[in-house]
């Protein structure tokens, strides 16, 4: 059997070059999609990087206006109530500054919708009652000037105006704890959904932290407030993000499969407006004329 050595040599060269056309095109391709996924994925740092800073910006402002209503309400309610409670004057009669609280958010923040759907819904009503308690706050203390010219100029009304500002002021009181309340079981749940979805350093205790140096049963003295919080956080927890597993993506996956034959399904399917399309009736009249106007 006769070999022909430069016919295998031709060969050998030609397949070479196969092969590095192929490696090439490997390298180029596989550069380029590593490139894209790396690229995207830096993107993805950076998005939930800007995501933890906006929450821990909003986490904050919150903590800290909770910080500020809790030392208002120890530094003046409380001791106004206990004046009220011994009818002593001279301390009743006093007033104080108007305490500072910041419940607002953007659009910056609407993401945290996605974690939980109530966030957004709560701070914008927690927003409003502050607002409407610090109005009221005003008109109390413009009540107390009352009540002291009365009690210099007119004493005769006096015991009477005395009376009614102090049911007044029990009002106000019940109202800056459900205040309270409020601010301070959305703190908490700021807490919560750190730990789950912003907690990188893998911090623990955070939450039990927050419960020992709030002392709310210390801070907060209404029974119905205290039954509120409990109530909430049970309504809050329920709306929580599901952590996804291996089952939600087999899940997924299949309901993936079933949209895509079900929209392969409906492409070749005939309509059944087909029976009653204008565009048909056009056809079949244009041709009607057509056939008419050749006979002619």
């Amino acid at each position: 059997m006769n070999v022909d050595t430069e016919d295998i040599v031709n060969y050998l060269i030609q397949k070479t070059d196969w092969i590095q056309h192929i490696i090439t095109f490997l390298s180029v391709f596989l550069g380029a999609y590593f490139a894209y996924r790396f690229a995207n994925r830096q993107e993805q740092q950076k998005d939930e990087k800007l995501r933890i800073e906006n929450y821990n910006i909003l986490w904050n402002k919150n903590a800290l206006s909770l910080n500020n209503l809790f030392t208002y309400k120890e530094v003046y309610l409380d001791e106004i109530k206990q004046a009220f409670d011994s009818d002593d004057f001279e301390k009743a009669l006093r007033t104080s500054y108007i305490p500072s609280s910041d419940f607002s958010f953007d659009e910056r923040h609407y993401f945290v919708n996605l974690y939980n759907r109530c966030f957004l819904t709560e701070l914008s009503l927690l927003s409003k009652i502050a607002i409407s308690t610090t109005e009221e706050i005003k008109s109390y203390y413009q009540d107390v000037f009352d009540v002291l010219y009365a009690k210099d100029n007119a004493k005769q009304i006096f015991p009477e105006k005395y009376e009614h500002l102090k049911k007044r002021f029990m009002f106000l009181y019940n109202e800056f704890e459900h205040l309270c309340a409020r601010a301070y079981y959305i703190n908490k749940e700021f807490i919560k959904g750190f730990t789950k979805y912003f907690n990188l350093y893998s911090y623990e205790g955070a939450l039990d932290n927050f419960e020992l140096e709030a002392k709310i049963t210390e801070r907060i003295h209404n029974e119905e407030s205290i039954r509120f919080i409990k109530e909430r956080e049970t309504q809050f927890d329920i709306y929580w993000q599901i952590d996804p597993n291996i089952y939600c993506k087999i899940c997924l996956w299949i309901r993936k499969v079933k949209h895509f034959f079900k929209s392969l399904i409906n492409f070749f399917k005939k309509p059944k407006i087909c029976k009653n399309c204008r565009c048909c009736k056009i056809k079949v009249k244009s041709n009607t004329e057509e056939q008419e106007y050749s006979d002619f």
